[in-house]
């Protein structure tokens, strides 16, 4: 791509496309032109991005030929009263989600058609619940922080946990990706490379199109992996000023004029080709979008080895994620106890388990499915003295509350 192509191709994102305004959708283009407003020099900074990510076509060979890399994440769930509740399960799904599509995992890629099949990426960047040991106990990457702010938008207030918000973790060792409110023409958005300052960079999701949900269009938790694609310096596949004079920076995505949304019937034309609107960078509801092209990974490892190498080079802080419950044996210290118990599993994994405490009656006095890690505390200073068994999955203990 030429410096006038890139040139174009950041005006474009800049003056963005008034047809997503309509309802939810992503909101990179948004958040693209305030930064801007506030620090033109980011223009300049952009196109050094997309400059450094033009690469040529044997590139794509040897990035797709490569053992994966590991990105850890780690997860606010920024919630007011009325947001929908996130679960446990429902972050360590959307994880899941990431690697299935990301990896060209998901049984919806037979719906590619056969033109563009061979386009189809071998995957090559996998994504881990996040860990970071505070000298007492390994911290997991699921943030829980209560606000009273109902509706953040774009604002930084996001950011802060003084503030109604939460505080990243060192971006440039984690993916952050916040989950808040973000309005009701914003699904979510991510942050380009030298789009904005440390302290943001990662991905906001709106809560009602995190992982699995029960929206209309954005349903399958692509919300994240568009967004993250956006993070990882993906531009949308239409990005041009309407002429087809500007392309999206990957040789193997075809020119494309504007965005689709809904689930378009193919083929579709513009640009003198047909267009790949199955692809993760556009507009179309969630059942219909499938696939990243060999391009846009070779262009996401790019990235990652170019602007973001600390995420690959986190030496162990990052739980694998079991996708079966599988039964494994669990300490508990001290015990007896006085309010805060420590539970230890001898691998460093993460699984989706049911936790239940029973007192000796057998009532159940706590019951919930979360994330079971190697290194967790539970507060169970609520509960009065006795004797109470502590289930994780099919195994249990004994443990006595003085």
């Amino acid at each position: 791509m030429t410096c006038s192509r890139i040139f174009l191709q950041v005006m474009f994102l800049l003056i963005g496309n008034s047809s997503y305004c309509q309802e939810a959708m992503c909101g990179f283009q948004y958040m693209l032109k305030k930064n801007t407003i506030a620090d033109p020099s980011i223009v300049d900074k952009i196109t050094e991005v997309n400059r450094t990510l033009s690469q040529p076509d044997d590139y794509v060979i040897s990035a797709v030929a490569r053992e994966n890399l590991f990105i850890p994440v780690v997860v606010h769930i920024v919630k007011s009263e009325s947001d929908r509740y996130i679960s446990d399960e429902a972050i360590f799904s959307q994880i899941q989600i990431l690697n299935r599509d990301f990896n060209a995992k998901n049984l919806d890629l037979n719906t590619v058609p056969d033109e563009f099949k061979p386009n189809i990426s071998n995957g090559g960047i996998e994504f881990c619940l996040a860990v970071r040991n505070d000298g007492n106990s390994d911290k997991a990457g699921i943030i829980r922080q209560y606000t009273d702010v109902e509706f953040f938008g774009l604002n930084n207030n996001l950011y802060y946990t003084d503030r109604g918000g939460s505080t990243a973790w060192d971006t440039e060792k984690y993916l952050n990706i916040w989950v808040a409110d973000t309005g009701e023409s914003i699904s979510g958005f991510g942050s380009y490379p030298g789009q904005t300052e440390a302290y943001r960079q990662g991905v906001v999701i709106h809560p009602a199109y995190f992982g699995e949900n029960e929206s209309r269009r954005y349903n399958l938790g692509r919300v994240a992996v568009h967004e993250v694609g956006h993070y990882l310096g993906l531009n949308h596949v239409w990005d041009n000023n309407g002429n087809c004079d500007t392309d999206d920076g990957v040789f193997d995505t075809p020119s494309q004029q504007s965005s689709y949304t809904g689930c378009p019937q193919y083929p579709q034309s513009t640009c003198g080709s047909n267009d790949m609107f199955m692809d993760f960078m556009d507009y179309v509801d969630d059942d219909c979008m499938v696939m990243f092209s060999k391009g846009q990974v070779a262009r996401m490892i790019t990235v990652l080895e170019t602007f973001r190498p600390g995420l690959i080079q986190m030496n162990g802080e990052c739980l694998s994620l079991k996708e079966n419950s599988v039964e494994e044996n669990f300490f508990l210290h001290p015990n007896p106890i006085r309010g805060i118990v420590s539970v230890e599993v001898s691998e460093n994994t993460a699984s989706v388990k049911q936790v239940e405490i029973y007192n000796s009656t057998g009532k159940t006095v706590f019951s919930e499915k979360i994330v079971f890690r190697n290194k967790m505390t539970f507060d169970l200073s609520f509960l009065p003295a006795g004797i109470y068994f502590f289930r994780a999955g099919k195994s249990s203990k004994k443990i006595m509350i003085l």
